[in-house]
């Protein structure tokens, strides 16, 4: 099973938005994998929500090169543009299971279902 949703973005400066939907991070399955298989170079973005909640780390960016991740091009922040935060949310407000399943506090399950879903 998958430990992340991929979605292909529009009208973004990165190409794809990786939602993590286990507590398991993906960033750490593609360094491991040695392999982003479905882009050869360009610009993703991971949200990490499921496992870190809304904390600073809550976005990883990251360069892909050669079907690589560039491991010195990761950085982290709480926040993200508009395209990516709305694609996000639309993702879990469809999936909200994924949240009440996850492993984080039942208080953050309640503070992300009621984002979500406003």
């Amino acid at each position: 099973m998958k430990n992340y949703v991929s979605i292909k973005l529009e009208n973004s400066c990165y190409d794809y938005l990786l939602i993590a939907i286990t507590f398991e991070n993906p960033v750490n399955q593609f360094l491991f994998d040695d392999s982003v298989h479905f882009l050869e170079n360009g610009k993703i973005v991971f949200d990490l929500t499921i496992i870190n909640g809304k904390k600073f780390n809550r976005y990883a960016f990251a360069n892909v090169e050669n079907h690589k991740i560039a491991p010195q091009s990761i950085t982290v922040s709480e926040s993200t543009d508009n395209i990516i935060a709305n694609t996000s949310k639309k993702f879990f407000a469809n999936n909200l299971d994924i949240i009440k399943k996850s492993v984080l506090p039942k208080a953050l399950k309640f503070t992300l279902i009621k984002e979500f879903t406003s």
